[in-house]
């Protein structure tokens, strides 16, 4: 395990299978969590879980796709598409700023949304330059990738019934102990933005969970924090087929784009 959170894919393996047949632990999770499983999960089985406000077929996704297949776990693709869109979050910018490789292999950013115009409003309400729906845009997508038959479910309701973050993440990555494996990112970067939401919200819950249960969610980094700036660029591309769509796509609308350096 890596920082006291992140287990490698033959370590989630393990544990996971571990967990399962230890009944003792799976009926005080079940009991914690009631009948207020994650959509898409259950007490009957145990599921592989990529989490976002709105899911795009990015690298990170592929490599989620086919580590769950290596777990060999269900893989679920899990929204929270009520969730406030933001550009001083990255991940949610990267949904409006793509990543792109151009000609000779170089890396662009193209603007499919004027973010500033739709900060801070409901991701339902955020339109790409044609007028369609940023979550419809992204969805579309996954027809053009090579792993599109995966399930999807919204999570917004889930979270709402619980009120702020702090008061469902304890119950969230609950989910993640005995009934399933999450694939995630806890931003540790200094200048990062979303530093304050990891060390008030996600490590606090999955301390609490620890001294609990005696153990912590089964969570696979998506990005190691010993990535380089390259590698980091990556994750947010997307697969030949999708890139080249995308690049004939920003360049039909005028889509601003310029290298990134």
């Amino acid at each position: 395990m890596k920082d006291g959170i992140y287990y490698s894919l033959d370590e989630a393996a393990e544990e996971i299978k571990k967990r399962w047949n230890d009944l003792e632990l799976k009926c005080k999770v079940e009991n914690f969590l009631s009948s207020n499983f994650l959509p898409g999960l259950s007490k009957d089985t145990q599921r592989a879980v990529y989490a976002k406000s709105v899911v795009s077929p990015h690298n990170s996704y592929d490599f989620f796709y086919l580590s769950a297949k290596y777990l060999n776990l269900k893989p679920l693709l899990a929204e929270y598409t009520k969730d406030i869109f933001t550009g001083i979050s990255d991940e949610k910018l990267l949904l409006t700023r793509l990543r792109l490789v151009g000609d000779g292999g170089v890396c662009e950013v193209a603007d499919i949304v004027d973010y500033k115009m739709y900060h801070e409003k409901m991701f339902p309400e955020v339109m790409v330059v044609t007028g369609e729906k940023l979550i419809d845009f992204h969805h579309n997508l996954f027809k053009l990738s090579q792993y599109s038959d995966c399930e999807m479910v919204d999570m917004s309701d889930y979270f709402q019934s619980y009120g702020k973050p702090k008061d469902f993440y304890p119950y969230y990555l609950a989910n993640f102990i005995c009934h399933g494996v999450l694939f995630e990112k806890f931003d540790a970067n200094p200048k990062s933005r979303e530093l304050k939401f990891t060390n008030n919200v996600a490590l606090p819950a999955i301390n609490f969970l620890k001294e609990k249960f005696g153990v912590g969610p089964v969570i696979v980094n998506l990005y190691s924090n010993d990535s380089t700036g390259a590698e980091n660029i990556f994750w947010g591309c997307y697969n030949k087929s999708i890139n080249d769509f995308l690049i004939d796509y920003t360049k039909k609308n005028d889509c601003p784009i310029r290298e990134i350096k």
